[in-house]
Parts: C-alpha cells; sequence; structure tokens
C-alpha cells in the first residue's frame, strides 16, 4: 500500500502533497479498520447492534469536528450546486445511505461474533460484485469482459480462502 504514496504525478507539487497526505490517510483508515474489527471480537455483553450503533456515534464525534475545520462550505454552496438538490432526493439519498449502511454494519458484526473478523472481512470483497449486478440490473450499465473475468477473480479468491480451509478451523 505504501507504493501508492509514491504513483502520483510529480509536476503538481500541491497537488502532490495533497495527494500523499489522502493516500496516506486511506492506509490509516485500513489499519484502523483492521484493528477495529480485530477489537470487535473482545466485547461481551453487547449485542452487534449495540456495537453498531456506539461505534458510528463515536465515528460522528470524531469526524464532525474535523469536517468543520477542514470544508470550505463557500466552495461546496458554490461549486456543487447543493441548494439545487430537491428535497425527495435528498430524503431518497439519505435513506437509502443510512438504511443501507446501519444494516451492513450490525451484518458486519453479527458476523464477527459469530465467526472471526477474518471471515467477516471477506465479506467486504463481494461489494464491487453486488454494485456491478445492482448497476447492471436497475441502471442498465454494460458489462465488459475485463470487468466480468474481474468480478469472477474475486469470487474464486473468496472460494479458494474459504473452501481451502479446514472444516473446523476459524479464519
Amino acid at each position: 500500500m505504501l507504493f501508492l504514496v509514491y504513483f502520483e504525478d510529480s509536476n503538481k507539487k500541491d497537488h502532490q502533497t495533497f495527494s500523499n497526505l489522502s493516500n496516506l490517510l486511506v492506509i490509516l483508515a485500513s489499519i484502523c479498520y483492521a484493528y477495529s474489527a480485530n477489537c470487535v471480537k473482545k466485547i461481551k455483553g453487547m449485542n452487534s447492534l449495540q456495537i453498531a450503533t456506539s461505534s458510528t456515534l463515536i465515528a460522528t464525534v470524531v469526524s464532525l469536528p474535523i469536517c468543520f475545520l477542514l470544508m470550505d462550505f463557500s466552495r461546496v454552496v458554490k461549486d456543487y450546486h447543493i441548494f439545487d438538490i430537491s428535497l425527495s432526493s435528498f430524503f431518497s439519498c439519505f435513506m437509502l445511505g443510512a438504511i443501507c449502511t446501519s444494516l451492513a454494519i450490525v451484518i458486519f458484526f453479527s458476523l464477527i461474533h459469530r465467526q472471526s473478523a477474518g471471515f467477516a472481512s471477506q465479506s467486504n470483497f463481494l461489494i464491487p460484485c453486488f454494485g456491478v449486478f445492482w448497476s447492471y440490473l436497475f441502471l442498465s450499465e454494460s458489462l465488459g469482459m475485463s470487468l466480468l473475468i474481474s468480478l469472477i477473480l474475486i469470487i474464486l479468491g473468496l472460494c479458494f480462502v474459504h473452501f481451502g480451509r479446514k472444516k473446523n478451523e476459524v479464519i
């Protein structure tokens, strides 16, 4: 992953600095994600819904001040036409994000409690497969041969990892 930090266009100095910082933050987020998935298994006395709720609230409390400090609100209003979004579109997008995300987090933490953090993390590899499926089904997007081969490789990789372990072994 550290290779990503240096794989940038070096002609733009400001863009380079921002891009390097962004890449480092992605790496840090991945490390924190793996750490939290392993820590969840050790939490006793709370069900998956309670863990999902508390982790989301803590993430919100940590993220909001950073968002308000770093975000240029004048640019958001000017460049992104945020006030042109209809209320029904905003509500639909909010509900879709809130329901899908909350359901996914609860299922993820439930998988960690039932199996292991490694097993639950494997489910994340299926996200692109379902994204392509839903976009094909609902948005009529085309499926290219390289895309289909990539999806098949993802599924085969998961099958090798899942079925390659011993019957009673926990990942």
